[in-house]
């Protein structure tokens, strides 16, 4: 007997224990056998599901590949179609609208932080304190003359607070700078990661910060990472 013809053997017992029949003699298995429990009727049936599968492919299990989704970005076409709203929006209603462009399957997403977490760095907002001790973005000067501002609103609770809009000029501006906040994404990814290992994503960043000429202290600074570590790295890289 082959294996093939095993498991198709043993698919057969399988089937007849699911289906309260003792695959021996054919008989009925009485009503309080165990392997009458609904639960486990339930087990047979997946097992035999997965014996079909393995027979289907000639007596081997496969495996679905998983692929690692790439960093956000968008294509030029994309990034052509990315037109502002009318009247002001918030940094959700852009990020939502970025994310519509790429497909989730094979890229990651822009996080709802990215973006004031790259204006921040430029100096577009800054953190502020508000009257309830909260620390907040507010737009700096020069995000207020690029489009950047604040409005008064009231809660569902009838609670009064300031939310940030950002008026077509200033949605144009994120627009236009992508490729930063796909930089700025990839950063958040890195900081959450292990310090002990090194990503493909982490080497790639690494390695642009290295031929674009930025020192050690600069590199070790973007990646959350020790000078030592960065160094270190480095030379495992040939860099």
């Amino acid at each position: 007997m082959t294996e093939l013809e095993k498991i198709a053997l043993a698919k057969s017992y399988i089937d007849a224990l699911a289906q309260g029949i003792n695959p021996i003699d054919k008989s009925l298995i009485p009503a309080d056998d165990v392997t009458n429990n609904v639960r486990i009727t339930r087990c047979l049936f997946y097992v035999s599901d997965i014996l079909s599968q393995v027979i289907e492919n000639g007596g081997t299990a496969t495996r679905i590949k998983r692929y690692e989704t790439a960093p956000f970005g968008l294509s030029d076409e994309a990034r052509k179609s990315l037109v502002p709203e009318s009247g002001r929006v918030t940094v959700r209603d852009m990020t939502a609208k970025i994310n519509s462009f790429i497909d989730e399957s094979t890229t990651k997403k822009l996080k709802n932080t990215t973006i004031g977490a790259w204006l921040l760095s430029i100096g577009m907002l800054e953190n502020v304190t508000d009257s309830t001790g909260k620390s907040t973005k507010r737009p700096t000067d020069a995000g207020r003359e690029a489009g950047i501002y604040t409005i008064d609103k009231i809660s569902q609770y009838g609670v009064p607070y300031k939310t940030v809009c950002y008026n077509e000029e200033a949605q144009q501006f994120v627009f236009d700078n992508i490729e930063a906040l796909a930089h700025q994404n990839r950063l958040k990814a890195v900081s959450k990661a292990p310090h002990a290992l090194w990503s493909a994503v982490q080497d790639e960043l690494l390695r642009d910060l290295y031929k674009n000429g930025a020192a050690v202290e600069e590199i070790a600074e973007s990646l959350s990472r020790t000078q030592k570590d960065v160094v270190a790295r480095l030379e495992e890289l040939g860099l």
